[in-house]
């Protein structure tokens, strides 16, 4: 058994246990070189069992922010997030606590428990698109540390602070 075979086969054993502490990852180098794999080139947002675009980081600039998905390589949205959850939760906190989680990992996740990697077909609520390429881990990570920041933090004395959001 390859170890993306057994990633898959234990994922949902340890999902099940719905305990944040407690959970399987594999980092980006321990199946190709890091930047060989082109991972979903959207940033999203998952609300229940639907997905939105959030950020495009496609060369698919019709692709707008706030489109919901319908289906990734054909399969329906609701089915990749049901296998991604893997169990019931008990609370509407759990169930937000795992959307915002899987919303930062969504793009490496879909490569590890599908496979799906470098080329996309995308159904949205207004469109197809077919072949829309990926992008590395690097460019990625990239958009991640590109925010565009709505706080800020002013230590007043050695007691005292305050946020401005």
């Amino acid at each position: 058994m390859s170890l993306i075979q057994f990633y898959r086969t234990v994922y949902p054993l340890i999902q099940i246990l719905n305990d944040a502490h407690f959970s399987i990852y594999l980092n980006d180098n321990s199946n190709k070189s890091a930047d060989s794999v082109l991972y979903f080139p959207f940033k999203v947002l998952i609300d229940s069992n639907r997905l939105f675009i959030r950020k495009n980081l496609s060369h698919e600039k019709t692709i707008k922010q706030g489109d919901e998905i319908i289906s990734i390589n054909n399969l329906p949205v609701k089915d990749i997030i049901a296998q991604i959850r893997s169990c019931n939760f008990k609370t509407p906190s759990e169930e937000d606590f795992f959307e915002r989680w899987n919303e930062n990992i969504f793009s490496k996740v879909l490569n590890r428990l599908f496979g799906f990697e470098n080329k996309f077909s995308i159904q949205t609520t207004h469109a197809s698109f077919k072949n829309v390429q990926g992008i590395t881990s690097t460019e990625l990570s990239a958009s991640d540390t590109s925010s565009n920041v709505s706080y800020s933090f002013k230590t007043l004395n050695y007691k005292i602070g305050y946020f401005k959001i």
